[in-house]
């Protein structure tokens, strides 16, 4: 004797099912299956979507700053990309680029001077050296200076005398930058790039002192997504400048992206030149004075905690 079969049910409300539709619900359960094509449909459907209004959020951030901010606000969704969106697609192609070209945001090196015997010093303004340097650059292609015993060596002479502990962690910092390299650069590559994407929302909380009246904190929002897509993007310009063999690549970037704030400011908001001049001056110097500033002192710290021997914490 055959043994029936298990009734189907429905997959949306459970009822048993007589037939392809479900006569509680209507749900429909033998949808016809995806094939490839239709795959295929959704990408260049969800690319050119994407793509459209690139050439116009390009023309408009470059030449027009106050319009596209105002569309942003609006939500002409026609004509840009959403906030959101834009900001994506600008740190995308930041890290991309860095990845690319192999760019390293910020960078220390100890290196040679001269060749004479490398010797640290102390002196009035704090630790110093003779035939050797402590270099940073900014925006460059990521170079790593060989290590070098004999500056090693007189860092640890130099740490063997009498060192007062204000100075000991930053000479043990840079002691250990010397001998390795790459340690301390690559967490700096790691983390400062980073934190511009997660100090976004702070950027945009600075801003409400200087526009209170008339705006809501989704405004600062969008400015401050606008400005640090504006930033990514000048970044990668002042990056292209040092590969050009120009130099001050980061001092091109950060005049550029002043100007563009003022713009910016006095399009969006709508006040006078010299306001928006004085108050994109005033809020960038507390940005970088009261958050970037603090927090390269806290992972400098945080360094000479981590290269600091336990008997140094311990007396």
């Amino acid at each position: 004797m055959a043994v029936p079969a298990e009734q189907p049910a429905c997959d949306d409300c459970g009822t048993p099912l007589v037939g392809r539709f479900c006569h509680a619900c209507g749900e429909d359960n033998a949808p016809p299956r995806r094939e490839l094509r239709h795959l295929l449909t959704d990408l260049f459907d969800t690319f050119f979507s994407f793509t459209e209004h690139v050439p116009s959020t390009l023309r408009d951030l470059a030449i027009d700053p106050g319009r596209i901010l105002r569309g942003l606000r609006d939500g002409d969704t026609k004509r840009y990309l959403s906030p959101f969106k834009l900001y994506v697609s600008a740190t995308v192609l930041f890290f991309l680029f860095l990845g690319l070209f192999d760019v390293a945001f910020f960078q220390l090196r100890v290196e040679r001077t001269s060749p004479g015997a490398p010797v640290v010093l102390m002196k009035a303004a704090g630790v110093d050296g003779d035939h050797f340097r402590l270099h940073e650059t900014w925006l460059h292609p990521r170079t790593v200076a060989a290590r070098d015993p004999q500056v090693v060596a007189a860092f640890d002479r130099f740490l063997a005398g009498p060192v007062d502990e204000t100075n000991r962690s930053y000479v043990m910092l840079v002691r250990n930058l010397a001998d390795e390299p790459a340690r301390t650069n690559d967490l700096i590559a790691t983390w400062a790039p980073r934190l511009l994407w997660l100090l976004m929302p702070v950027y945009a909380l600075l801003l409400w002192p200087f526009y209170r009246r008339g705006t809501l904190v989704a405004d600062h929002a969008i400015f401050a997504l606008w400005a640090h897509t504006t930033l990514f993007l000048l970044l990668i310009v002042g990056a292209l400048w040092n590969m050009t063999g120009l130099g001050g690549g980061l001092a091109v970037a950060m005049l550029l992206y002043q100007v563009y704030l003022t713009v910016g400011l006095k399009g969006y908001y709508g006040r006078s030149w010299a306001g928006a001049a004085t108050k994109g001056l005033v809020h960038s110097a507390v940005y970088v004075g009261l958050i970037w500033l603090p927090l390269t002192a806290a992972f400098f710290f945080w360094q000479a905690m981590q290269n600091l021997p336990a008997s140094f914490w311990e007396s």
